[in-house]
C-alpha cells in the first residue's frame, strides 16, 4: 500500500476511537501517540519521545508541554494536547507561544487528537507565529494535506524541507488573497486586460464601465461557483451526504426530488435545485464537525454582488436540519415562482 492508502485507512480507523474521549491523557494515549507512531516516531524511546517536557530556563517549572519529539537527540517539535472534545482556538496556544522563546524548537503542534495545527517561526525569528501555516483535519485528508503530512513523518523530515514548504504555503494564502480580491473587486488593470482580450474596438469610459460589470459578475460566477484549483483535493464527506439526503427529502414533498443535486466545493458543500447554482437550496459547512453550519436562502436577498445573501445557522446534529424544513420548502417554492 501507498503512504496514502496507509494514512487514510489508519486515520479513518483512528478517528473512530474519538467518541467519549474527554481528557488530554486518555486522548494522548489513544489519539495522538498512535499517530505519531504512524508517522514512524517510536513512542516507546524516552530518547525520541519525552512527556511533559519543560525546558531548562524562561518558563515556569508548573508549565509543561506535553510531548517533545526527538531526533538524533535534537528537539524537533513540540507538541500540545487538548481533549478530543475540545475545539481548538488562539487561547490554547500561549504554551507552545512561550516555549518558542526560549528553546531552539521551530515546529511547535497544537492539537485534539483529531485536527493538528502546525505552528513555526517564520515571520519572526524565535517568536511563534500567530497563525498555524498548515492544518490537518484527521477526518478530513486531501491530496495535499497528505503531501504536507510527508514531510513530519520520522524517515523524511527535514527542518530545510519544511521551512520552504512553509514559505509556498505563504505565498499560496497570499495569492489566494490576492485573487479573492480580485474577483470580489477587480482592479482597473484587470478590466482592461480582459477587456482586451474580448473587444477590439477602442476602450471609452462608457465602454469599460460596460466591461466592468459583466466582468465582475463573471469573475464571481466562475471562481464561486463552478471553478475549482484543484478538484482532486475535494472530499464529499458521509454527514454532507447525509445532509444532502435529508434536504432532498424535505423538498421532495413540493418538487420532484430528481431536481435535487450536490456538488462539493473546498469551503463548503451546496445543494442546488436543477444543479443551478443560481438556484442554491442550503450550504453545508461541513469542514468543521465540531461547528455544523448550515446556510439558507429562504430571504431571497441579494449582495451587491449578486450573489444571494446567506443565513448561517449553528446545528448539533446533521438531523436537526429538519427543524429547517420551512425554510427549505420555501426556498424551492420561490426559485419555482421565478422560473
Amino acid at each position: 500500500m501507498t503512504f496514502e492508502e496507509e494514512i487514510v485507512d489508519f486515520t479513518n480507523a483512528l478517528v473512530s476511537k474519538k467518541r467519549g474521549i474527554t481528557t488530554e491523557e486518555t486522548n494522548k494515549i489513544a489519539l495522538v501517540l498512535p499517530f505519531l507512531r504512524f508517522l514512524g516516531y517510536d513512542i516507546e524511546n524516552p530518547q525520541e519521545l519525552k512527556a511533559e517536557y519543560s525546558a531548562d530556563v524562561g518558563v515556569k517549572k508548573s508549565e509543561k508541554i506535553d510531548l517533545a519529539l526527538f531526533i538524533e537527540n535534537e528537539l524537533k517539535m513540540l507538541i500540545e494536547c487538548k481533549p478530543a472534545n475540545v475545539r481548538l482556538t488562539s487561547n490554547h496556544q500561549d504554551q507552545l507561544y512561550r516555549y518558542f522563546s526560549v528553546s531552539e524548537v521551530k515546529i511547535g503542534v497544537l492539537t485534539n487528537g483529531i485536527v493538528y495545527r502546525f505552528f513555526t517561526d517564520y515571520d519572526n525569528p524565535s517568536r511563534m507565529d500567530d497563525n498555524p501555516f498548515l492544518e490537518v483535519d484527521l477526518r478530513n485528508l486531501t491530496e495535499s494535506k497528505i503531501e504536507s503530512l510527508k514531510l513530519f513523518t520520522k524517515d523524511n523530515f527535514s527542518l530545510e524541507k519544511i521551512m520552504e514548504h512553509v514559505e509556498e504555503l505563504k505565498y499560496r494564502q497570499m495569492i489566494h488573497n490576492a485573487l479573492l480580491e480580485e474577483i470580489n473587486y477587480p482592479s482597473d488593470e484587470l478590466i482592461h486586460t480582459i477587456a482586451k482580450k474580448v473587444y477590439s474596438g477602442k476602450l471609452t469610459k462608457p465602454r469599460i464601465k460596460y466591461f466592468e460589470k459583466i466582468i465582475k459578475e463573471e469573475l464571481k460566477d466562475v471562481f464561486d461557483n463552478d471553478y475549482e484549483l484543484d478538484p482532486s483535493d475535494i472530499i464529499t464527506i458521509g454527514e454532507e451526504m447525509e445532509g444532502f439526503y435529508i434536504v432532498r427529502a424535505i423538498v421532495s414533498e413540493v418538487i420532484n426530488s430528481n431536481r435535487v443535486s450536490i456538488r462539493d466545493r473546498k469551503s463548503y458543500c451546496g445543494i442546488l435545485l436543477d444543479d443551478n447554482h443560481h438556484y442554491p437550496i442550503c450550504r453545508l459547512y461541513f469542514n468543521d464537525l465540531d461547528n455544523l453550519i448550515v446556510a439558507f436562502f429562504d430571504s431571497m436577498q441579494k449582495d451587491k454582488h449578486g450573489g444571494r445573501v446567506e443565513e448561517r445557522i449553528v446545528i448539533n446534529n446533521v438531523v436537526d436540519i429538519y427543524n429547517y424544513k420551512e425554510k427549505l420548502l420555501e426556498t424551492v417554492k420561490s426559485y419555482d415562482k421565478m422560473k
